[in-house]
């Protein structure tokens, strides 16, 4: 079998058409790791229509269900083939990795609710809690953010930018100042910035990251 990984195509030289014809020529199944690809929501049966024997999405993640389980759709055959070493069956390979019955349904009731959910209103939601965010590190000397979806992800980013010399402090450091305080706050540091992911949040973490960040740049800018 092929395996591609979703995510990482925006970084090779091979892309989701030509990676199923390889497979369809050499009479190879074709298998589309999307662990992480929702949203959008399309992507639940896209990658299918697409030409991909089997394709996976995380049961976790922006399904908001059990983190052990997932989603496998493709072929017939080959999810008969897959579900020959699952419960009830003995003696089969990864039986550490297997789903319970209870992981099963929490993530049918999980995948029910989400194509229900109001996609665009989440949308919303997520560049509201970034642009709060944005709002609060406004005015500190040389920063700047900026709301952007990387490529291969379905929900925005917020990244923040700074003169490092000029404040006397970097990414990296700044990036352990917040995951360092109370509470702890994660964010992803990148060599142009640091990057706050929008799906990860609830209501209100986005103040506590605005004024945590804009307390920890200030501080930087005062001296």
């Amino acid at each position: 079998m092929l395996c591609f990984v979703n995510i990482a195509e925006s970084r090779g030289p091979i892309k989701r058409e030509e990676f199923i014809r390889a497979g369809k020529r050499a009479g190879v199944p074709v298998f589309n790791d999307a662990a992480a690809e929702l949203p959008p929501v399309d992507n639940l049966t896209r990658f299918v229509k697409e030409g991909f024997d089997l394709v996976c999405i995380s049961g976790g993640k922006a399904l908001r269900g059990p983190a052990a389980s997932g989603i496998l759709m493709g072929r017939r055959d080959l999810i008969e083939a897959a579900h020959l070493n699952n419960n009830p069956h003995p003696d089969t390979i990864g039986r550490a990795a297997k789903v319970g019955k209870e992981q099963i349904m929490a993530l049918l009731a999980a995948l029910e609710a989400y194509v229900l959910r109001d996609h665009a209103e989440d949308q919303r939601r997520w560049r509201k809690f970034l642009a709060r965010i944005a709002k609060d590190v406004e005015g500190v000397p040389t920063t700047s953010s900026e709301i952007f979806v990387p490529p291969g992800r379905g929900y925005p980013y917020l990244r923040v930018t700074w003169d490092v010399q000029r404040l006397g402090l970097g990414y990296e450091a700044c990036g352990e100042k917040l995951m360092g305080g109370e509470p702890r706050i994660a964010v992803r540091v990148d060599p142009e910035g640091i990057d706050i992911i929008s799906i990860n949040l609830n209501p209100g973490e986005d103040r506590i990251i605005g004024l945590r960040l804009s307390e920890a740049l200030r501080k930087a800018a005062a001296g």
